[in-house]
């Protein structure tokens, strides 16, 4: 029997599988790691990709377009003439204008600040962010002049 021990030395045996299952972790853990920051360099190419450098085109123009408009509406609600025969308004339709306004402004600053969005590729000639002005506040905002300093901001841009 004695003999029989020597012929399979499981000292060696035991050694090899261990060492093949460190090198197996380590393989599966510099793998994972370089996996990983390839995904990451991919996420990158997917966000200087043509489609997404459109889809993001398309969603700045069209939040500049609904800001302008609804700043625009805004601005004529405020200043539309009542009379007599003017039918009686519970709220006052610049508020809704209002709230439109302040969405777009979300969407638009957060879509701007998203590195996965329009950060690196929003179009040429647009603002990077939309700030909170000082007249969108108060009891009687002046969404005329929240218009005229958004076509300021994009003159500048």
């Amino acid at each position: 029997m004695s003999g029989d021990s020597e012929a399979f030395p499981t000292g060696k045996v035991v050694g090899a599988v261990a060492g093949a299952i460190a090198l197996f972790v380590v393989l599966y853990l510099v793998f994972g790691v370089i996996g990983r920051g390839l995904g990451w360099f991919d996420a990158k190419a997917d966000v200087i990709s043509a489609p997404n450098v459109k889809a993001q085109t398309e969603t700045i123009t069209k939040d500049w377009a609904g800001l302008v408009q609804s700043a625009d509406n805004a601005c004529s609600a405020v200043n539309a003439a009542t009379t007599s025969n003017s039918p009686t308004m519970i709220e006052d339709p610049a508020q809704a204008y209002a709230a439109t306004y302040r969405s777009i402004v979300a969407d638009y600053n957060a879509t701007m600040a998203n590195d996965f969005k329009a950060k690196d590729v929003a179009p040429t000639g647009y603002p990077t962010s939309i700030p909170n002005f000082d007249e969108t506040h108060g009891a009687k905002p002046d969404w005329c002049a929240v218009s005229t300093k958004l076509a300021d901001l994009k003159a500048a841009a």
